[in-house]
C-alpha cells in the first residue's frame, strides 16, 4: 500500500508536466510520462492485489467499465479487414491507455480519508502549478508555430500552458477553478477567513488563465457550471456575479477581436468543427452499430479522403473529432455509445443520491465539473483527453 501510496504521490507532482514530456517513436506512437507513470501505477496496484490475495473492492463501476472496453475490443475484432495489423495495434494501444486511466479511480478507492486528503492538497498544488506555467508561457512564449512540424497547432496570443492547446487548457481551468470554489465555500461553513482570502485570490487568478486561453467552449462551461453550483450551494443571488463577469470579459477583450486567433466571434475555427462533426456523422452514417473500432480514427479519415498525407499521420487534431459523443458513436457505434453514457450515467446518480441525502459540496464539486466536462467536450474532444481523464477520475475518486 505504501508503494501505491507513493507512486500515487509521484504522479500527482509530474501531472503538471502535462504534453511537456511527450515522446514520439514515430508511426503515431507517442506516450508522455505521465502515462508511464499511470502504467507503473496500475501494475503495483494488480501485483498488490495478487500477492496480498485480496479482493478488488467493489464497485458500481466495475461492471460499465467492463462493458465498455468490451465493447471497444469487439468494435476492433468486427472491424479488422479494414486495417493493417500494424494499424490495429496502434489503435489498441488508445484503448490500453483509456483502461490505464480509469484503473486509477479503483486505486484511489483502495485509499483511506486521511491519504485521500492529501491527494486533495496535491490537486490543489498541481493546478496551481499549471495555471503558473500557463501565465509563464503566455508572456514569454506565445507561438507554437515552431512547432507545428510536430503535430501541434499553431496557436498565436493565446494561453495553452503545458498541454500545448488553449482549449484543453481551458477545460482544466474550468475544473481547477470548480474544485477551488469547493475549498472556498467549505471554508466559508469554517468560517476560516485566511483560507477564504487565499483561495479567492486563486479563483481570481485562474479566471484570468480562462479568459486569456481565449477558449469560447471553456467559458461557456465556466459559465453553466458556475451558476449551477452556485443554485446547488444555495447561493442564487451570486448568479448575477457570473453574468455581470461574462459582460465584463466581453468589454475587456473586445478591442483585440480584430486578430482572429483572440477574436471571441472567429468564423474559421467554428467552421472547423463543423467540417469534423460532418466527418464524424458520415462515418457513423456507414458505421452506426459498432463503428470504425476503437481508436481508428485517424486512419478512417485518411481512407475516407478527409486528412490526406503524412501530416495526418502526424497532427494530433487528426486522431478524434471535435466533440466526444460522436468520437465515441464514429468508433464503437451506437453500442458503445450506450455503454459509455451508461457508465457516466451511474457515475452522475452516484453523486445525485449523494447530493440529495447530504448537500455536500464534494457532491455539488462531482456533479458541476462532470457538467463542464461534457460542455466542452461538444467542442472539444476532452473526454478522452488524458490529462483530463485523469483529473477526472481521482476527483470521483476521492469525493465518492
Amino acid at each position: 500500500m505504501d508503494v501505491l501510496k507513493f507512486l500515487t504521490v509521484l504522479l500527482l507532482l509530474f501531472f503538471p508536466l502535462g504534453e511537456v514530456t511527450r515522446f514520439s517513436i514515430g508511426n503515431s506512437i507517442a506516450f508522455t510520462l505521465i502515462d508511464i507513470l499511470v502504467g507503473v501505477l496500475v501494475l503495483n496496484w494488480i501485483a498488490f492485489i495478487a500477492l496480498k490475495k485480496m479482493k478488488a473492492r467493489s464497485s458500481l463501476l466495475y461492471r460499465p467499465v467492463f462493458i465498455f472496453v468490451g465493447t471497444a475490443i469487439l468494435s476492433l475484432f468486427i472491424n479488422y479487414s479494414l486495417f493493417t495489423q500494424y494499424e490495429l495495434f496502434v489503435s489498441s494501444l488508445y484503448l490500453l491507455r483509456w483502461i490505464l486511466y480509469s484503473c486509477v479511480l479503483f486505486i484511489i478507492m483502495y485509499f483511506n480519508t486521511e491519504f485521500k486528503t492529501i491527494i486533495k492538497k496535491l490537486l490543489l498544488l498541481s493546478g496551481g502549478i499549471i495555471v503558473l506555467i500557463g501565465f509563464i508561457q503566455y508572456f514569454f512564449y506565445q507561438n507554437l508555430r515552431n512547432l507545428f512540424y510536430l503535430g501541434w497547432d499553431d496557436h498565436l496570443y493565446r494561453l495553452f500552458s503545458s498541454f500545448f492547446d488553449p482549449n484543453y487548457a481551458g477545460s482544466f481551468y474550468v475544473l481547477y477553478f470548480l474544485f477551488v470554489l469547493g475549498f472556498v465555500f467549505e471554508d466559508i461553513r469554517k468560517k476560516d477567513r485566511k483560507k477564504i482570502t487565499l483561495f479567492s485570490a486563486i479563483e481570481m487568478i485562474t479566471g484570468i488563465a480562462i479568459v486569456l486561453t481565449y477558449s469560447r467552449s471553456a467559458m461557456i462551461s465556466l459559465l453553466v457550471s458556475t451558476s449551477i453550483f452556485f443554485v446547488l450551494i444555495r447561493k442564487k443571488k451570486l448568479l448575477l456575479l457570473s453574468f455581470v463577469l461574462v459582460v465584463f470579459i466581453f468589454v475587456a477583450l473586445s478591442p483585440f477581436f480584430y486578430i482572429e486567433n483572440i477574436n471571441i466571434f472567429r468564423t474559421a475555427s467554428g467552421m472547423a468543427r463543423i467540417e469534423s462533426m460532418n466527418n464524424a456523422l458520415t462515418i457513423i452514417k456507414d458505421y452506426p452499430i459498432l463503428g470504425v473500432g476503437f481508436n481508428t480514427y485517424r486512419y478512417v479519415q485518411i481512407k475516407y479522403g478527409f486528412r490526406k498525407g503524412i501530416g495526418a499521420l502526424v497532427s494530433h487534431a487528426d486522431a478524434g473529432t471535435d466533440n466526444s459523443f460522436l468520437f465515441v458513436f464514429a468508433t464503437i457505434g451506437v453500442i458503445g455509445l450506450i455503454a459509455y453514457l451508461n457508465l457516466w450515467n451511474i457515475i452522475i446518480k452516484k453523486f445525485l443520491n449523494l447530493f440529495k441525502k447530504t448537500h455536500s459540496v464534494e457532491s455539488i464539486l462531482v456533479l458541476c465539473s462532470i457538467i463542464a466536462i461534457f460542455i466542452d467536450s461538444l467542442f472539444v474532444n476532452s473526454l478522452f483527453f488524458p490529462p483530463l481523464m485523469l483529473w477526472m477520475w481521482i476527483l470521483i475518486g476521492i469525493m465518492g
